[in-house]
């Protein structure tokens, strides 16, 4: 389950105080969808950088 899903669900759960300025799950939820759309936050990057450090020829995409 990703991170994204889970911040998600728990939000849904937790109802309309959830949405609250300064409430845990608030922020969480933001900070889940914040790094959802970075490039750093990609699979494929971790694919590209985990390649690299094995020593294994890799096409960084993200350049």
């Amino acid at each position: 389950m990703s991170r994204l899903v889970l911040s998600t669900g728990c939000t849904e759960m937790a109802g309309t105080t959830a949405i609250s300025e300064g409430n845990p799950f608030e922020r969480r939820f933001r900070d889940a969808h914040t790094v959802s759309q970075h490039l750093q936050g990609r699979v494929s990057h971790f694919e590209t950088v985990g390649k690299h450090l094995l020593g294994i020829e890799s096409d960084p995409r993200f350049v």
